[in-house]
């Protein structure tokens, strides 16, 4: 048996899917949390080779995270969910905690033979994102670039 659709039928199912369409054109928004990118760079300055390690809560064990001769640079591009308008002063703390190990206190090492340690928060650090350089590059992409100089080698201890 074969159903036919009267004009006014037809009209109506008409109406109905211009006026679905319209609401998924103009109503129906998905809002993705947008992507924030930041690359650390961290810059020997000196005529020594920096080491850069995690040292265990315990203090069992160090992870060394990068080593770098003199002059040379490591580069780390980081992205993640971030704020539409995030401030480049705030805005990648996260990324530079999960970056040194979420509060794991941090060992710098010059030749090998010279040493600091430094916990989280203390002073003018590579552990505090205003000890770095900022520079927007684009939107929502920065860079964040730490200098090792003479100053922090001048710093440093013989190491135990």
């Amino acid at each position: 048996m074969e159903q036919k659709i009267n004009r006014r039928e037809y009209v109506w199912i008409r109406v109905l899917l211009i006026g679905i369409s319209i609401l998924f054109i103009s109503g129906c928004k998905i809002d993705v949390e947008p992507k924030v990118l930041a690359d650390f760079i961290y810059k020997n300055s000196t005529n020594y080779t920096v080491s850069y390690s995690y040292i265990a809560l315990d203090n069992s064990d160090t992870i060394n995270l990068f080593t770098l001769n003199p002059m040379a640079e490591k580069v780390f591009n980081i992205n993640g969910k971030g704020d539409r308008n995030p401030d480049i002063a705030t805005c990648c703390e996260g990324f530079l905690d999960g970056l040194q190990g979420h509060g794991f206190p941090i060992l710098i090492t010059f030749d090998d033979s010279k040493c600091i340690t430094y916990t989280e928060g203390e002073g003018p650090t590579t552990s505090n994102i205003s000890s770095y350089e900022a520079e927007v590059l684009d939107d929502n992409h920065f860079q964040y670039t730490y200098r090792f100089t003479e100053d922090d080698f001048l710093k440093t201890e013989p190491c135990k």
